[in-house]
């Protein structure tokens, strides 16, 4: 009798060797793609400038305070999302643990950053409060919700960046100065952050062509031969819209959603500023000056992170950094080789300093769970001992 083909599949010891040489695999061409862009920017800047490493370091040195700066716009992100997650738990859970919103807020920014599309967060803030005693409801409805929150936020800043940006309401107009696919790039990450809040809006309001509309998103998708299970695909799609929307409803009153809209609003206008931050610390300059130039800087940072919405990579890198150099190059003034500095300062406060502190936090959880878990043992030996120690007592003769 033959042996069907997928007895060989499902060998789990291969399944699991395959798992782990495609994790490798996606790691070495991160890396790749990450180290590429970083020396391609900074050999492009030093060997068409006659600065060398030594000016840098003097401008490092007479600007070290915005480094602060960029630390303090780090910090104060973490703080505001932790806030938005504070103001959910007191709802839902009647109370406030500052110490697990901190952490369920660096941790979800951690997965983010190590998954492509940056999808790694939600599912790992729900299993890390289920840990932490929050019931399954609760666990499940706030990281959720503060997600959606957070990307309508960020939608609504964006329009407001595309409309003063057209206006030139900052005397210049971003679109002029830079090239054209570039352009198109923020256009079309732009209308790709639009999509799942669109998707929401219009769930809300009309079910069934919500439905339909999906339906047919998902047939173009197999007929390009996008994806093998489109009926599945089609339910993972609506019970992602229905559980979001869920979320939103469980904390819908006016105030406390106003509260959180402003939280998630003051989040990413703190990552956004670590760009003005980082372009300041190697004595860039915009057009505009004072609070114009920060708010101008804000922007093209927003498109940034826009132009690169479609990039697979975690923390779509590579892309991320070629854009920010070619966009603030074309856009802001810079001096004479310092545009891949400033770049990689923009990169490590926004991006990998929340692997290194995740990574940390994580580590920490690591450690506390295995010394509970041997606490427990030790415990559970010593009232054996005891127990035992009671028999032999018992039956012992009384002299």
């Amino acid at each position: 009798m033959p042996v069907p083909a997928e007895g060989v599949l499902t060998d789990p010891k291969k399944a699991a060797k395959r798992k782990k040489l495609r994790k490798i695999l996606i790691w070495s061409i991160f890396i790749l793609i990450a180290a590429g862009a970083i020396f391609y920017a900074l050999y492009s800047d030093l060997s068409n400038s006659e600065a060398d490493f030594k000016d840098v370091g003097k401008m490092v040195g007479s600007n070290w305070y915005f480094f602060l700066y960029a630390l303090a716009a780090f910090c104060g992100y973490i703080l505001f999302r932790a806030m938005t997650h504070a103001v959910m738990m007191r709802f839902l859970t009647k109370k406030i643990r500052p110490g697990v919103c901190l952490s369920v807020t660096v941790l979800g920014r951690y997965y983010d950053n190590i998954t492509p599309f940056a999808t790694g967060g939600q599912p790992f803030q729900i299993q890390y409060l289920k840990q932490k005693g929050i019931d399954e409801g609760p666990a499940i409805t706030l990281p959720l919700a503060e997600y959606s929150i957070s990307r309508f936020a960020f939608l609504f800043l964006s329009i407001t960046a595309l409309i003063l940006n057209a206006a030139n309401v900052f005397g210049t107009n971003a679109a002029a100065d830079i090239h054209g696919a570039l352009f198109a790039a923020i256009i079309v990450g732009m209308a790709l952050n639009l999509c799942f809040p669109a998707l929401i809006l219009l769930f809300c309001f009309s079910r069934r062509f919500c439905e339909r509309l999906i339906r047919f998103i998902v047939k173009v998708m197999r007929f390009f031969r996008l994806t093998k299970r489109p009926d599945a695909l089609y339910k993972k799609i609506m019970s992602g819209l229905e559980e979001n929307i869920r979320c939103i409803r469980a904390i819908a009153k006016r105030k406390r959603l106003i509260w959180c809209f402003l939280f998630a609003i003051a989040a990413h206008l703190a990552m956004s500023s670590v760009a003005y931050f980082s372009i300041k610390a190697f004595g860039g300059s915009a057009s505009a000056t004072g609070l114009e130039e920060w708010a101008y800087i804000v922007i093209l940072s927003l498109f940034v992170v826009n132009s690169v919405a479609f990039i697979p990579t975690p923390g779509s890198s590579g892309a991320a950094d070629m854009s920010f150099r070619w966009l603030f190059t074309a856009c802001v003034t810079l001096s004479i080789g310092t545009g891949a500095f400033a770049m990689l300062t923009w990169r490590f406060f926004s991006f990998y300093m929340f692997i290194i502190v995740g990574f940390v936090q994580f580590t920490a959880i690591q450690i506390n769970r295995r010394r509970k878990k041997r606490l427990g043992h030790a415990t559970e030996d010593a009232l054996e001992t005891n127990a035992e120690n009671e028999i032999t007592t018992e039956n012992e003769p009384v002299r």
